[in-house]
This record gives structure tokens, sequence and C-alpha cells, in this order.
């Protein structure tokens, strides 16, 4: 703690810091909470992802001050004293944000999962106009920019893909029959920067249960909007539902999500295509593993399509 006391004292001119160990895992960013001498508090990073470096940092910061100016609180970067974003630890970046006292735990429901379908649309919608834009993709996605027919190009989902079809190896030229539908789409598909985590615990709400504030930005990148999307609404509404994701219940819990964003930024036709196909390959990369088979044959089929608006 001396060191990064000292090496925060010199880069900020934060005197008499202290600091609460809030995600210290090895391998993993490290997180503190930093109370300052003058009763300011803090949160400091310590950036151990592959992906996270001094480029990135200033995109981030730059688009938090982006969204500031439209009336959403982010906590951008405190600046060093060479007016930078960050400063090195070792050979690890490191930020510090001044901590934002309206994010608090509370309660999830169905009206604040509207209240993030409606945000989403305006991050997206305000995204178009953001000037600093991205060439890199978001980290976060299960539909991604490699497009090939080989197994291990396809992101993050590939693992998953992998083990499944070991059970089941006939599913995979469903599956293949579904990337290539979105292959066909896919550049013709509107994209700009997205958060890439925009999860409740990310988000803060007033009382109305709008969504006010957003944190935690290393995840942002360039991405097609109806990927994330489809991902928020699934993420969502699997939290919304407090238990796996019931199919009646949850797709109208999607439609909610959907509908709310729609108020907000209109998809166009292709967009509404894709909506399915990246639905069915969401649905088989978070719950494949654990469906029976004839739920997995009538996903890939499509035959739950048309319970998404779409």
């Amino acid at each position: 703690m001396k060191e990064l006391a000292a090496i925060i004292q010199k880069a900020y001119q934060l005197e008499g810091v202290s600091f609460e160990c809030l995600k210290c895992e090895e391998g993993y960013n490290e997180v503190y909470s930093m109370r300052a001498s003058n009763g300011d508090a803090y949160i400091v990073k310590v950036h151990r992802d592959h992906f996270v470096d001094a480029k990135r940092l200033w995109q981030q910061q730059l688009f938090k001050v982006f969204l500031e100016a439209k009336g959403i609180q982010t906590m951008p970067y405190r600046l060093t004293i060479e007016g930078e974003p960050f400063c090195m630890l070792e050979d690890n970046p490191l930020t510090v944000e001044a901590k934002c006292s309206m994010f608090r735990e509370t309660a999830f429901s169905v009206s604040k999962l509207r209240a993030i379908g409606a945000m989403l649309g305006n991050i997206h919608l305000w995204s178009d106009d953001f000037e600093c834009q991205m060439k890199s993709g978001s980290q976060w996605r299960i539909f991604g920019s490699n497009l090939t027919n080989t197994l291990y190009d396809y992101d993050a989902v590939s693992r998953k893909i992998e083990r499944l079809t070991e059970r089941l190896p006939e599913h995979l030229s469903r599956y293949h029959t579904v990337r290539n539908r979105l292959r066909g789409m896919w550049d013709m598909l509107p994209e700009g920067i997205v958060h890439g985590d925009f999860g409740k615990y990310n988000l803060a709400f007033n009382d109305e249960e709008a969504v006010v504030g957003i944190v935690d930005f290393n995840l942002m990148g360039r991405e097609k909007y109806v990927n994330e999307l489809v991902q928020t609404a699934v993420l969502n509404t699997y939290i919304v539902n407090d238990k796996p994701f019931q199919w009646e219940s949850g797709f109208a819990y999607l439609n909610d999500f959907i509908s709310a964003y729609e108020q907000v930024r209109s998809l166009n036709v292709i967009e509404k295509d894709a909506i399915a196909l990246i639905f069915r390959l969401s649905f088989l990369a978070y719950f494949g593993e654990k469906m029976p088979d004839v739920i997995i044959t009538n996903l890939l089929d499509g035959v739950y399509d048309s319970a998404v608006v779409i």
C-alpha cells in the first residue's frame, strides 16, 4: 500500500490517502476504495487487462466527458499533474476516479429494465455524434468481427460451441447456417461506440428509476448496436427474472426492453432481421450446455423467433 500511496501522491498530488481493497485477485484488475486527507473518496484501479492501454484509457475518458455533457454522470478519470488520465504502476496503467454517491445497491425491477433499454437507445443515438471513433471492437461480445466458418475464429463463443458440439455434433451445421446469415448482413448493420457491459450493476438510478449514471467503461469499443442490444437485453432479463430464463416471462421482458430501446432509437429492417439471429446465438452461448436437445434444435431453427419483437 505504501508504494501505491507514494505513486498516487506524486502523480495526483493527493495527500494522506488510505485504502480499502475491493478486488485484489491475482491475474485480475485491482480495485481499491481510497480516501484522501481532505475527505474526498475515490476508486483506484490497476488495469491488468491486456487490452487496456493508454490509447483506450484516453478514449474512455473522452467518451465519459461526452456523456457528462449529455447529463449522465460517469466518474471521469482524475487527471495527473501532467494532464494524463492515468499513471503507471510498474507496467500497468493506474486510474483514479471520484466516487459517486448515487451508486448504491437497490432492488431491480421491470421499470428499471425498461429504463436501461431506453438509456441504451440514447447511448447508441449519441454515439453517432462522438468524434473520437475507436477502431477496435468491444471485448465483450457474442458475435464478433471474425466471420469465417473456422470454429476457433468465433471469438468468445467458440469455446462454448465446441463443448456443445462435442455432445451434439449434428447442431454444428445449424450453427454455421445462422452465422452465415449474419455474415451476409453484418457489414450493413449500424455501429458505433458501445459501453460493452451495460448491466444494472454498472448503472445508477434516481428515485423515478431512470438511469442517471454509468460506470466501468473498461470493455468499451466499437460494435454493432444490435449486438450490444441483444446481449444487454438477455443479461438484464436474466437478472430481473432472478432465476434461470423462463421462456414465457423471459420473452415478455425481452420485448419490454427492446420496445423501450426503440422508443428512443428506431431499428431499421436489417437490424430487426439480425436481432433474432443474434438472440439464437446468445442463448446458445449462455445456456446451451444446460438446455435439452430439443430446445437447442428449436432455438437454432428459429422456432422462438416470433416471440421476440422483430
